[in-house]
């Protein structure tokens, strides 16, 4: 997959440049939704939707190059100490420029974070945004989405009351996907990269896989799955 040939690889990594790997993931990510992207009904929600950005170049929204994530940042001093997270900021300064529109949109957004609430509502994407805590009962009601979307669900601590909550508001017809990390992923990430020592791990990690409360096994996965 070669970057000149990958227009999305390319929206990835002007966005993320300071964290390439990242790029790739994201990339990947995408292209393995984008299929059910195209084709969901309304009504539809991104939960734990994030800046939205993600979702907003799977469904064919397009940045000006001169934008990235690390535009707006905060907390860089408590990152060591406190792992605090540098997106979780949000100020007038994050304007991205949108250069086309998606192809397709969600009707409803969620996250347990205001500031990323507000950066989500910069892209126009979204037509309804709503804080929610997925440790506690969606505000929403039973078989009323058709199309439900979450590429972060890892980090709820109250997985099976979550999972039981997606099953509740999907009707029957609808369609539930999820994106998912397990423990693998961590094992073959840089954390246990032996050429790295523990100070770079620590400064790229910035804590965020202390966060991931529900990570487990494919195998525990597939058992959530079937609540």
């Amino acid at each position: 997959m070669g970057a000149k040939k990958d227009k999305l690889l390319l929206q990835f990594l002007n966005l993320v440049w300071l964290r390439p790997e990242n790029a790739l993931t994201m990339t990947i990510r995408s292209k393995t939704v984008k299929e059910y992207f195209m084709k969901m009904k309304s009504p539809s929600i991104d939960i734990s939707g994030g800046d939205g950005i993600a979702s907003f170049i799977t469904c064919g929204g397009e940045l000006d190059e001169k934008f990235d994530i690390f535009t707006t940042v905060g907390h860089l001093d408590k990152v060591r100490d406190e792992k605090a997270d540098i997106y979780d900021y949000y100020d007038g300064m994050y304007a991205p420029q949108i250069i086309k529109k998606p192809d397709v949109s969600f009707d409803y957004y969620s996250d347990w974070k205001q500031s990323l609430l507000e950066k989500a509502k910069k892209l126009n994407f979204y037509k309804k945004l709503i804080l929610q805590d997925n440790n506690k009962k969606l505000q929403f009601e039973s078989d009323y989405f058709n199309f439900v979307f979450s590429n972060s669900i890892y980090w709820v601590e109250n997985i099976d009351l979550f999972m039981n909550e997606l099953y509740r508001i999907v009707n029957d017809d609808g369609l539930v996907v999820l994106q998912v990390k397990n423990d693998y992923q961590l094992k073959s990430s840089f954390r246990d990269l032996s050429s790295l020592d523990e100070k770079c791990k620590d400064i790229l990690d910035r804590g965020r896989s202390q966060t991931y409360k529900s990570l487990t096994g494919f195998k525990n996965w597939k058992k959530r799955f079937l609540i």
